[in-house]
């Protein structure tokens, strides 16, 4: 079975997550902290025992490194510049009626 994945980044690092951009407009999760590496609770990672980087939001919320662009807090801030913002959620495998990884 797959063992964690090297990373430079450390637990309590600064994060920036955003699910997709354009030249205008981005949609982002937030901000928060790298948490480290765990299996998420859905997904091919899950089915496959893989571990990815969990991300704790500001709002407490969680996003997965398998469902997003994300990095150092300072670097997304460079990348979104003076685009437009759009806050958009996290997947919720509770309200969500398919999985993001389906059709891979």
């Amino acid at each position: 079975m797959p063992g964690p994945r090297r990373r430079p980044w450390q637990p309590g690092d600064r994060i920036g997550a955003l699910r997709d951009a354009d030249d205008k407009v981005v949609n982002f999760f937030g901000y928060g902290v790298y948490e480290g590496e765990e299996v998420p609770p859905w997904g091919l990672a899950k089915d496959a025992g893989i571990t990815n980087p969990k991300l704790r939001l500001d709002n407490g919320k969680v996003v997965w490194g398998q469902e997003c662009w994300w990095g150092p807090e300072e670097k997304i801030k460079e990348l979104i510049g003076g685009r437009e913002i759009i806050e958009v959620e996290p997947y919720d495998p509770e309200k969500a009626t398919t999985d993001p990884s389906e059709g891979l």
